[in-house]
């Protein structure tokens, strides 16, 4: 769900949106700009190209855009194209899992809350909030007062 690809992933989509009116953005500057190993950020800009959430440029003036407007995408758009939108544990992700304990488990139902509470917040956040810094304003209160308690 929160993994190192999924943060890499949506850091380069913003990373793209903010810069694309000068044509496409070039992987090398986007690597740049958000200190993402160029070689980790070409497997991500490829998976999210064969998503459908970018389209790529060859030749020179080369490199990525958004494939539509970002109103139109979630900030879970980006996590699931990139292959980490499945719940975290395989009791989770089929029908038929394969657990010996899955019907008497005491904690999946903890997991499964956990993973749709990240999708169903994630699934609210459009990209365009995120560039306008609306996410900022109206998560920053949660931050300080989730981090307050911690510890």
């Amino acid at each position: 769900m929160i993994t190192t690809k999924s943060r890499y992933a949506l850091r380069a989509v913003i990373d793209i949106a903010r810069h694309q009116d000068g044509g496409a953005v070039r992987r090398s500057d986007i690597a740049t700009r958000q200190e993402i190993p160029r070689y980790y950020l070409e497997r991500i800009l490829l998976m999210l190209r064969d998503s459908g959430i970018l389209r790529s440029r060859k030749g020179p003036g080369g490199g990525f855009m958004l494939n539509r407007d970002p109103e139109r995408y979630t900030a879970w758009d980006v996590i699931d194209a990139v292959g980490e939108g499945r719940p975290p544990l395989e009791c989770l992700q089929t029908e038929t899992p394969e657990c010996q304990r899955v019907e008497e488990c005491p904690t999946r139902c903890i997991w499964a809350r956990l993973y749709n509470v990240v999708r169903v917040e994630m699934q609210s956040i459009r990209l365009s909030e995120i560039l306008e810094g609306d996410v900022m304003k109206k998560l920053n209160y949660e931050v300080d007062s989730l981090l307050s308690t911690v510890g």
